[in-house]
């Protein structure tokens, strides 16, 4: 049994999209329930009335907000996460392993799930998508975990991705080029070199407070504090080699 939470539509684009969804779920015999957070009727509502009426699996049809706000809800139940984006989003089909709403659809029948962490950012802020940093040039990036404390000036780029640990990849600034003559040297330009970590908590800090960015969305600001939630889910997926 299923039970569906909706992101409200935004513009006729997105009517028409929920329009589709709910057409395409009827066809594969697995419409549901169907429901929309609304002012008094909050995602935590929703889940107790889906656990009340003795749904097992819960649905977030929207975007990546909606959907770590549901995972969270749901973390501590015994209850199957299923997703499907409302809108493109790359950072969502590759959590579940999909390339379009369609195929997110069809996985909900096949009800194929893997268990998957919540990342937590200072206690409030819940992701099962990475979260990202942007660094401009000249920006220093303290990281500090339980074990040691990296300080860089070169990085790029942060990524925070939940598992069983935090993995965190820091990407550096591409060299600047050598000046006017160095295209006629031909001087061969070695990409950045990634690196990356793991850590069951992790401090980031930033000289200046700069955005965390979420499947495109800021959600808030560094300094930040990022650990795994204590509880699993059960995340429907498509088929994983």
């Amino acid at each position: 049994m299923y039970y569906y939470i909706f992101d409200p539509p935004a513009g006729a684009n997105e009517y028409d999209r929920v329009a589709k969804i709910k057409e395409r779920l009827s066809s594969l015999g697995i419409a549901g329930e169907m429901t929309t957070p609304q002012p008094g009727r909050s995602i935590p509502e929703l889940i107790q009335n889906a656990l009340a009426k003795r749904y097992a699996t819960i649905v977030a049809v929207g975007g990546v907000s909606l959907v770590n706000q549901v995972a969270r809800a749901i973390a501590p139940h015994d209850l199957v996460f299923g997703i499907i984006p409302l809108a493109e989003n790359h950072d969502l089909f590759n959590l579940i392993n999909v390339t379009s709403w369609e195929a997110a659809a069809e996985q909900l029948k096949r009800r194929r799930w893997v268990h998957t962490q919540l990342g937590v950012i200072n206690q409030e802020v819940f992701f099962l998508t990475p979260a990202t940093i942007q660094l401009p040039r000249g920006t220093t990036l303290t990281a500090e975990t339980k074990d040691f404390e990296l300080t860089d000036a070169s990085c790029a780029h942060v990524a925070v991705t939940p598992a069983e640990q935090l993995t965190i990849t820091l990407t550096p600034h591409e060299q600047k080029s050598g000046g006017m003559f160095s295209g006629l040297l031909r001087k061969k330009v070695e990409p950045p070199r990634v690196s990356s970590f793991t850590a069951t908590e992790v401090g980031i800090r930033t000289a200046t407070p700069l955005p965390v960015i979420v499947a495109g969305s800021e959600i808030c600001q560094t300094p930040i504090t990022c650990s795994t939630e204590s509880h699993k889910i059960r995340l429907i997926v498509g088929r994983v080699d």
